[in-house]
């Protein structure tokens, strides 16, 4: 790096190759030469100790480059040079105030940190969507929202640290036509494959709408939700109902979920809502009534529920077996949602062990189908908390209304 001497303000200082101290007109200037796209270009400041200090960072830089980047410096585009431009600006604004300022690098280097040069990866995108969930949830990890984490995290381990942008529409289908049952490594059913894609397409919906990618980059755009065949509904037979309530009624272990099944197989009360319901939802004010708040219900809307007589005689079995049944418990035993889930789960497992044939959703399908025909399609739908067209659609089911009066006629003494 070749120096020389230049005397400035009585001063002694060292000029750098490319510095010159030139006269004009009547005083003096310092110079600083450089090659930008071929052609020689040259910066002026004043001949003093500010200019000078000025003039050496802008030369220093100068070398620093083109050291580091060779022939290719200087080949400085206009844009660049308006960006150098606004930065002196900046920098001469903040020195004339008094105040420090940041490098020219410095600035590129935060200014590039808000850009998206890149998108995140499924695990980052994927733990903030959760957030947004517990957030809806009022921060309570519901039993749903234990489930979603654990896809995302079996989704994330699958991408790894691929950005979301490159996770192309071929590898998503991949994944989702390779999904397995983690314990026994059978292919994952149909259902199951439908939940994933409709979780990833919904974290990338999250992140566009976010902002966090952008709408071409997402490759789920493309990719339809499988429909799942319709299957009929499967309800469980009359007289499987009564050797069902008589195997509960004769095993102590069963009775504190007496109060469970009953709301779901005289009520038809969903798993999720029956997981969430207390003792005080049930006789409000004394009345023959169950209240599901807005809280409680899948859709929340809530709805009141008119139970059969043979529901209060299973409840006060239930409590002559030693269930306690003050206003705050819930129905379920478990301290949390999650825990009351696991706790309904073993005991429909328990009954399976014991021979009964129980089919997904059968115990609410069950009291459906009977609920229809004893209360018309408009009365069920209300307190089911579905929509009339659904009921038509799917428990149209062969049940006689004596059958149906049969079955709401179960009771302890009749088992």
């Amino acid at each position: 790096m070749s120096k020389e001497k230049k005397v400035i303000e009585g001063k002694r200082l060292t000029f750098l190759r490319g510095m010159s101290l030139e006269k004009y007109s009547d005083s003096y200037r310092i110079s600083v030469s450089r090659h930008e796209n071929g052609k020689r270009v040259r910066t002026y400041y004043p001949a003093t100790l500010e200019g000078y200090k000025k003039a050496y960072e802008d030369c220093q830089m100068s070398i620093h480059e083109r050291t580091r980047l060779g022939a290719s410096f200087g080949n400085i585009s206009e844009d660049e040079k308006r960006t150098i431009s606004l930065w002196r600006q900046y920098r001469d604004n903040c020195q004339a105030s008094g105040f420090s300022h940041f490098t020219a690098f410095e600035v590129m280097q935060r200014g590039l940190e808000t850009c998206n040069t890149t998108s995140p990866t499924f695990q980052q995108e994927g733990k903030l969507y959760l957030d947004n969930l517990l957030y809806q949830e009022n921060g309570v990890e519901t039993s749903h929202i234990v489930k979603v984490k654990s896809r995302i995290a079996r989704i994330s381990a699958h991408f790894d640290k691929m950005p979301m942008h490159k996770m192309s529409e071929d590898l998503i289908r991949t994944f989702v036509c390779n999904l397995t049952v983690p314990r026994s490594g059978a292919p994952a059913q149909p259902a199951t494959k439908r939940q994933y894609i409709q979780l990833i397409k919904s974290v990338f919906s999250f992140a566009v709408k976010k902002k966090h990618l952008d709408e071409k980059d997402n490759p789920t755009l493309a990719i339809d939700t499988p429909t799942i065949e319709k299957k009929e509904v499967e309800i469980i037979p009359l007289k499987e109902i009564e050797k069902l309530w008589k195997h509960v009624k004769n095993t102590p272990a069963l009775h504190h979920f007496i109060p469970a099944l009953a709301v779901g197989l005289f009520c038809g009360v969903r798993v999720a809502e029956r997981t969430r319901m207390q003792y005080k939802d049930i006789f409000v004010g004394g009345r023959n009534e169950i209240y599901l708040s807005a809280a409680i219900t899948k859709n929340d809307f809530a709805r009141y529920i008119y139970p059969p007589a043979c529901f209060k005689q299973w409840l006060i079995f239930a409590e002559s077996k030693g269930v306690e049944m003050t206003p705050d418990n819930y129905i379920i035993p478990g301290a949390t949602e999650i825990h009351r889930v696991d706790a309904h789960s073993r005991m429909i497992k328990s009954l399976q062990k014991a021979g009964f044939s129980i089919p997904k959703n059968a115990i609410r399908h069950t009291a459906a189908s009977n609920m229809c025909v004893i209360h018309g399609f408009t009365e069920a739908a209300s307190q089911l908390g579905h929509e009339e067209r659904i009921l038509r659609r799917h428990y149209r089911l062969p049940l006689t209304r004596t059958e149906a009066e049969a079955y709401f006629a179960i009771s302890p003494e009749t088992v």
